[in-house]
């Protein structure tokens, strides 16, 4: 399977399949639906082979058929496409470009000018396309958190306000390796430099941030950094499973953006929250507010329902554990429930489920 083009807006993609892939075409249609509901994409268009055995192309149309988003098209390259020196462009606005290698359908480059928004809408368009390049439902999730906190730290640390300088990056599946690279001309920052995580340091000291370059430390085999011709890049590598797929669970849906239903009153001196979609950096900022406000109303016993919330970053981390020891100090204390496997994954990175009350999880091993 690969990516014909993909909307720079709302992601909706067209990818094309080819005859020898037989039987793993519904597989990994299937598989690219569970993603793109997750990044909220409007249509998948799917390019088939005239000359799929029967069995196969009616296993495709039951498939189709059951999946509103998923749709049938033809083999006609769209107007947008076309051909640059080395890329295949699959998308482009004024700025944010999605391309494909012109040698290499398993090597992919996002172009962005930096900001929360494209940041955001990059982590998207990698996730989806780690899911087209064969990766795993739970490495591509790594390669969405990867480079949402890649290009969230150049963002934040790198460029100045306004700037309208472009960053790259570089997905690459290489046999059972995954390699994402990041370029920008920010300011000089090394993101593989060494650096422990001291829980109760980190508690004690109410920070927010900074966790997300030791999180990608510890999911990457290597991080290595280097700085020439006035342009830092970062590269990340990491050892995959060919095949395989992601432990059960419930199926999850990103919402449009992050809301807090609540605090509702449980009857027992308790109130509950209900999170729906992506707990990132803005997400992250109308947490914090719901603790100061749950602080003010000395609402200090909290269950937090995070069924429908399928990605977290490193901000969100942060103020979950703001959260948390808050309303500990005060003698109550916060309970996880149906907490997602994505977010878990995302926990395990610094030793957090058992830091946190976790109950009625959905994730694998809990």
């Amino acid at each position: 399977m690969k990516i014909v083009s993909i909307d720079p807006v709302t992601l909706a993609m067209r990818v094309a399949c080819g005859r020898d892939e037989g039987w793993r075409i519904p597989e990994r249609l299937a598989s690219l639906l569970m993603v793109a509901r997750d990044c909220n994409v409007s249509s998948i268009t799917c390019m088939l082979p005239n000359d799929l055995p029967r069995a196969v192309r009616e296993a495709n149309e039951q498939l189709m058929a059951r999946n509103a988003i998923l749709r049938h098209g033809s083999w006609i390259v769209p107007d947008g496409s076309r051909v640059v020196p080395g890329f295949y462009v699959a998308g482009a606005n004024e700025t944010f470009v999605c391309a494909r290698d012109s040698q290499n359908d398993h090597k992919h480059s996002i172009f962005i000018v930096g900001s929360e928004d494209n940041v955001d809408r990059a982590s998207l368009c990698a996730y989806l396309l780690a899911d087209v390049m064969g990766f795993s439902s739970t490495v591509a999730f790594d390669v969405r958190f990867t480079v949402y906190e890649l290009l969230m730290n150049v963002v934040e640390h790198g460029l100045e306000p306004g700037s309208r300088e472009w960053i790259q990056a570089d997905l690459e599946r290489a046999e059972d390796k995954l390699l994402i690279s990041v370029i920008d001309r920010g300011s000089a920052f090394d993101p593989a430099g060494d650096g422990e995580f001291d829980l109760q340091e980190y508690v004690g000291a109410r920070k927010r941030r900074g966790l997300g370059l030791i999180m990608m430390r510890r999911m990457a085999d290597h991080l290595t950094y280097r700085r020439e011709s006035g342009c830092n890049k970062t590269i990340l590598r990491k050892s995959i499973s060919s095949g395989g797929s992601s432990p059960p669970g419930r199926k999850e849906k990103s919402m449009a953006q992050f809301e807090i239903g609540g605090p509702t009153p449980m009857g027992d001196g308790s109130y509950k929250l209900i999170l729906s979609g992506d707990l990132d950096a803005k997400g992250a900022l109308s947490m914090e507010k719901m603790l100061a406000h749950l602080l003010e109303e000395k609402i200090f016993k909290v269950t937090i329902d995070f069924e429908k919330v399928s990605f977290i970053s490193s901000a969100g981390v942060g103020i979950l554990l703001g959260l948390v020891s808050s309303v500990r100090e005060a003698g109550g204390d916060a309970v996880f429930v149906r907490i997602t496997p994505k977010v878990i994954s995302v926990l395990r990175l610094l030793n957090l489920e058992d830091y946190f009350t976790i109950r009625d999880s959905v994730a694998w091993g809990v």
